[in-house]
């Protein structure tokens, strides 16, 4: 496993575990990917991009939430995509 996707993972699991809120790990992994210059084949990139889409739905706003629940996400839909990624990635590690 790279460091990098380590890196991912270990963020995924402290907001998983719930060491750190929603908005904390929005931002965190936001970061996390505007920093990242590495390009990724294959499932990891998909993964990865997927969850940067899912934090980037999610909100507090009730509004939203009800306007397009499709489209947004509350911190509980929101932990489900990301224990989703990290089985994902898991996988595509241990392959």
């Amino acid at each position: 496993m790279s460091v990098q996707i380590e890196a991912y993972k270990s963020l995924i699991d402290s907001f998983l575990r719930r060491e750190m809120s929603a908005e904390s790990f929005q931002e965190q992994y936001f970061e996390m990917m505007k920093a990242d210059s590495t390009i990724y084949k294959g499932d990891t990139g998909l993964v990865l991009d997927e969850l940067f889409a899912d934090a980037d739905s999610f909100t507090r706003d009730p509004e939203l939430l009800a306007e397009e629940p499709e489209f947004y996400l509350d911190e509980h839909r929101l932990r489900q995509k990301a224990a989703l990624a990290a089985t994902r990635l898991s996988g595509v590690i241990s392959s």
